[in-house]
């Protein structure tokens, strides 16, 4: 094939596709073979073609043959069966003289069915379709158009991509050293591809990374072991990664595309160039009529058809031009042809060779026995000295084993050999780091440069670190191990290391961890500011929201004081507080004002608790402090519901008895007159009904205020309920004539300010009020009677023709008795 391509390439023009040379001829019959098919289809079967969708001439009462058609899944079986199932149905409709079946298979058994010749036609990836081409007669027969964004593609490629925080890992060089999952090495979209694009920048893809993985389909596990963290980057095909985003089973912005390619001429995450989309392809035993049949009602499937709808494709076009794939399959020498060839041009190198080789062999058998005389040599002095001390490490509990330069085994004590599982034979000579320091927790290679104990080799150093062995059943142990140079003549000839099993160790530091995170995320869940301080009242820890309040992350506080934190006056006030709970040993609470650093300011009620440990010595102190500014704010709001008037904000009737009470008990312990005066508005009513509730509450507010300025701040003016006032007067004289005059004057002051004319809706109006007085002193006097007398003497002044005052009289409390106002 290689030759014929070199042949075709000496008597044609060839021209470039993507960077790979084709021969003209490869897209010559890419082009004339669809157009004869289609000249032959309408020939033969133009029946068919006027009648479409239709079908071939309906079957003989025989059950209709059946037509196989593989495809391969390369992500679950059910949702390929699903995905193609209604082209199935289709196709039996439209040409009812076969029956045709759908067989999803992953690439193994898809690969076996061909050779079996157990299915008819396969659809499947264009690169499996040239590997099987070379092994099976079969020939591509159309091309499938995919739908993107309702846009038909009739190409697709492969993607590159790591996690989004990998910082490291922005450009095609920085894959080098980096570890790699894939679900084939095999196939076009998810390696080829891609390693076809770091070919053409001089990257092998063999040799780039520090471990490859290859896990198989389907392709969502490849994303998951990148995403999770268990590889640095993962080859997928174009469209992976925006169907599990559709599904929502991973977000795009998780994902970073290395290589990404402008999406202007593809819209979909690219990182390789692109290639010819899937080709159904036909086995040699079907016929040529089957074949065309097919062909063309797979063309006639329209976009909006429920099969394409279902596939999500846009339809099928002839068979392209598969040649530029196979070019690069030959040039990165994985296409089965180029392998078979390698394998002969070594078998004849062998030939020609071999007897330089065997020279060559014999050669380094003499150094290799020379090398292991020497090493012999330095094992048995190294061996000589250990067996000195070898009864005291045998009781030694750590376990011991010495490495020569090489790497291998020197010797091993009994507490090595238990922790790892091995016989003295099964370590003797061996090196020790192929043996049980070989690969990371993870699964991840362990470079042999990365281990400390040869970087002890390597530099002499002694090194003491944590670390991993493996033992002979496979489990992972950790280990702290000291690794320390023995010299010879100014370098390193050996290393002996000593190590422990720290399993329970780190067990019991994962439990306190554990215990510590549980702990954290329980205080970090809670709004109150939670923080511990040792007895020297310097900052042990403290939740996230005590972070916010002193602005600074709760990884830093350890170490710190208040000083550290706040103002001076602020931290002066917090250590003063601090100071008086621990002298006094005892729980102590306080509320305080606070500002954040977002110049909020709250009320916080803080306790503080002193720390103690089993014996009662004090270790320091712990403090909780919630935000008690809208629970306060809410208990003056209800005590303001409670005790005052909602719309003048004048004390209402409870909170005026209670003052009534006050002032009477003041007249009766210093012998001084008070008063009781209420007042009335004349004819407030018509301000309601004339211009609205709205307007008549302006007015109650208005004369609310005019009372305030009518009597003395250390008067009680409040408001009954609708246009009733009520004003307790305290210490006006000690005889009851030097109390009536100035009642008289006050009562005189307050019926002047309401006089004055309101404007409301562009209308003066004059507010007049009669007011009823109560005079007491006497103790035997209380609120009740004082508000009946007050009520009468003001139903009194109404009576003799309102805008007046009237001061109680007790002679004639029995002649209005009978004449309510």
């Amino acid at each position: 094939m290689v030759v014929l391509m070199e042949e075709r390439q000496q008597r044609q023009t060839p021209v470039s596709f993507r960077g790979v040379t084709v021969p003209c001829w490869n897209i010559l019959r890419s082009l004339c073979y669809p157009i004869a098919v289609v000249m032959v289809g309408l020939t033969l079967f133009s029946p068919i073609v006027l009648s479409i969708p239709g079908s071939l001439p309906a079957a003989t009462s025989q059950s209709p043959p059946l037509v196989r058609i593989g495809v391969h899944s390369f992500r679950s079986l059910s949702k390929t069966q699903g995905r193609w199932q209604p082209t199935i149905e289709y196709l039996n409709q439209a040409l009812p003289a076969y029956r045709f079946e759908l067989v999803p298979l992953f690439y193994p058994e898809l690969h076996q069915a061909i050779q079996d010749a157990s299915i008819d036609f396969v659809l499947t990836h264009p690169d499996d379709y040239i590997k099987f081409r070379v092994h099976s007669d079969i020939e591509a027969i159309a091309t499938l158009i995919t739908k993107i964004d309702g846009h038909p593609v009739s190409q697709f490629g492969g993607v590159i991509f790591t996690r989004t925080e990998r910082g490291d890992i922005n450009h095609l060089d920085d894959l080098r050293g980096k570890s790699l999952v894939a679900p084939r090495e095999d196939a076009l979209g998810v390696y080829i591809a891609q390693q076809w694009v770091l070919y053409q920048q001089g990257i092998d893809s063999k040799d780039a990374f520090g471990l490859q993985r290859f896990i198989g389909p389907p392709q969502d596990k490849t994303v998951y072991e990148v995403l999770r963290g268990n590889a640095d980057i993962g080859f997928v095909r174009t469209g992976i990664l925006e169907s599990m985003a559709r599904e929502g089973r991973v977000q795009l912005s998780q994902i970073k595309v290395i290589n990404a390619q402008p999406t202007e001429t593809f819209p979909q995450l690219l990182s390789t160039e692109l290639y010819p989309e899937w080709p159904l392809a036909a086995l040699a035993h079907v016929d040529q009529q089957l074949k065309q049949s097919l062909s063309l009602q797979l063309q006639w499937i329209e976009p909006e058809h429920p099969a394409a709808v279902a596939g999500n494709y846009f339809g099928f076009s002839p068979a392209l031009d598969y040649s530029p794939i196979e070019a690069i399959m030959l040039r990165l020498n994985i296409h089965p042809s180029s392998k078979a060839l390698a394998f002969a041009q070594l078998s004849h190198s062998l030939i020609k060779w071999g007897g330089i080789l065997l020279i060559l062999l014999l050669l380094i058998g003499v150094i290799f026995l020379l090398r292991s005389r020497r090493v012999n040599a330095t094992l048995l002095q190294v061996n000589t000295q250990l067996k000195q001390h070898e009864t005291m490490l045998d009781r030694l509990g750590e376990g011991v084993y010495c490495m020569d330069a090489q790497g291998k085994t020197l010797f091993m004590n009994p507490a090595a050999f238990e922790m790892l599982g091995y016989s003295h034979n099964e370590v003797a000579g061996q090196k020790i780091h192929a043996l049980f320091h070989h690969s990371h927790v993870d699964g991840r290679l362990y470079p042999i440069e990365d281990c400390p104990v040869f970087q002890t080799m390597h530099d002499g150093d002694s090194r003491q670190v944590e670390d991993w062995f493996i033992r002979k059943n496979g489990t992972i142990f950790p280990v702290q191990l000291r690794a320390s140079a023995i010299m010879e003549a100014g370098k390193a000839s050996s290393v002996v290391v000593v190590f422990s099993d720290i399993t329970e160790r780190n067990t019991l530091h994962q439990q306190i961890q554990q215990q510590r995170s549980l702990l954290q995320s329980v205080i970090d869940a809670t709004s109150d500011l939670i923080f511990f301080k040792d007895k020297d009242l310097v900052y042990l820890g403290a939740n996230q929201a005590f972070g916010k309040f002193a602005a600074i992350p709760i990884e830093q506080l350890q170490g710190k004081t208040d000083f550290d934190l706040f103002e001076t006056e602020v931290a002066r006030f917090f250590r003063d507080m601090d100071k008086q709970m621990l002298k006094q040993n005892a729980a102590r609470k306080n509320e305080e004002w606070v500002t954040y650093p977002d110049g909020k300011r709250v009320l916080l009620e803080t306790l503080k608790t002193p720390i103690h440990d089993d014996e009662g010595y004090l270790l320091g102190i712990v403090a909780v402090s919630r935000d008690i500014t809208e629970r306060k704010q809410a208990e003056q709001q209800i005590e303001q519901l409670a005790f005052f008037d909602p719309l003048t904000q004048l004390p209402n009737r409870r909170l005026l008895t209670d003052r009534v009470e006050r002032s009477l008990a003041e007249a009766t312990r210093h012998m001084r007159y008070g008063a009781l005066m209420m007042i009335d508005l004349d004819y407030f009513k018509q301000i309601n009904d004339s211009e609205g509730h709205d307007a008549g509450d302006r007015v109650l507010c208005e004369v609310a205020n005019g009372l305030l300025k009518s009597v003395r701040e250390t008067d009680t003016v409040g408001r009954l309920g609708g246009d009733e006032f009520l004003i307790v007067l305290d210490n006006l004289g000690e005889s009851f004539e030097s109390a009536q005059d100035n009642i008289c004057l006050i009562a005189t002051n307050v019926i002047e300010r309401l006089e004055v004319p309101h404007l409301i809706n562009g209308k003066p109006y004059t507010t007049t009020s009669s007011i009823g007085i109560a005079l007491f002193l006497d103790h035997h006097e209380n609120s009740k009677s004082l508000f009946k007398q007050a009520d009468i003497a003001m139903y009194q002044a109404k009576e003799a023709g309102r805008n007046r005052y009237q001061i109680f009289n007790r002679q004639k409390e029995s002649g209005r008795s009978d004449n309510p106002a």
